[in-house]
């Protein structure tokens, strides 16, 4: 992907504009299931339904349910809340309401949530490096001058290893989903609950757009950064430091060997 002055503006909106749609997907997935707003009851991680027709729908913070006559569903989030709590406001069975915070707890950990901060964290790093790169160019004041260019690399650097280790856990998290729902899928019939368990496949499509989205974001940053002079200076490190390694010691002419039986050659 190189950004040549001919592309470089669409190359640079196109890069720009993928982060709105990985924030949007981010903000879905992690926010299914907390209200009954239109849409939102039906991005959820599994869906539990009993010998009575109560259907239960999980996500990473929320819950919502359904009776057997009624197709609307009642959503609350599970955070500090205990199972008799959620039965009354969710109008469903206790026993089927625990089984489903064990399984949200114990096999949905929200790791998701960490790779959405560590991408949001890349995108504000990212724009403290435009604006130091920008005051770099602009500064006439010498003594700043030396030390946005250090600012500069640390920003870089840090930029890169935020939007690279939330693709990273974008990965985990929709690889282990879809991982842990194919084993819950095969063990089902051995639940003393007689539960079924339907798998949340919009889920699982948004997480594997995440991640597809958020590692061609972090893929064009990088290459932006490098190839537009907003990285480390080629004498510094990436972390912002100078560079470790001596110039050579000019020494002088070397001293010709002495005659025999001469004097000896002069010091330099």
């Amino acid at each position: 992907m190189g950004f040549h002055p001919s592309q470089s503006i669409n190359a640079r909106v196109f890069i720009y504009l993928l982060a709105l749609p990985t924030l949007l997907l981010y903000t879905l997935a992690l926010t299914g299931c907390v209200s009954e707003s239109p849409g939102i009851p039906d991005i959820f991680l599994a869906e539990l339904v009993d010998t009575t027709g109560t259907r239960l729908r999980l996500n990473y913070f929320a819950m919502c349910s359904s009776g057997d006559s009624s197709q609307e569903f009642l959503c609350s989030t599970t955070i500090g809340a205990s199972s008799d709590t959620l039965a009354r406001t969710l109008q469903a069975p206790e026993a089927v309401i625990q089984y489903g915070l064990t399984l949200q707890n114990v096999g949905f950990p929200v790791f998701l949530a960490a790779g959405g901060v560590l991408f949001t964290l890349g995108i504000i790093l990212f724009l403290l490096l435009k604006m130091t790169s920008r005051a770099q160019t602009n500064s006439l004041d010498p003594y700043k001058s030396q030390r946005l260019p250090a600012r500069k690399a640390r920003f870089a650097d840090n930029t890169i290893r935020s939007l690279w280790l939330s693709s990273a856990i974008s990965l985990t998290v929709a690889y282990a989903t879809t991982l842990t729902l194919s084993t819950i899928l095969l063990v089902e019939a051995n639940n003393q609950l007689a539960i079924q368990i339907t798998r949340g496949t919009a889920l699982e499509a948004l997480q594997w757009a995440i991640f597809s989205l958020s590692a061609l974001f972090s893929l064009g940053i990088t290459r932006l950064i490098q190839q537009t002079g907003l990285g480390p200076s080629p004498g510094q490190q990436p972390g912002g430091l100078p560079s470790m390694s001596a110039p050579p010691l000019n020494r002088g002419p070397m001293a010709p060997p002495p005659a025999p039986g001469g004097p000896p050659p002069p010091r330099y």
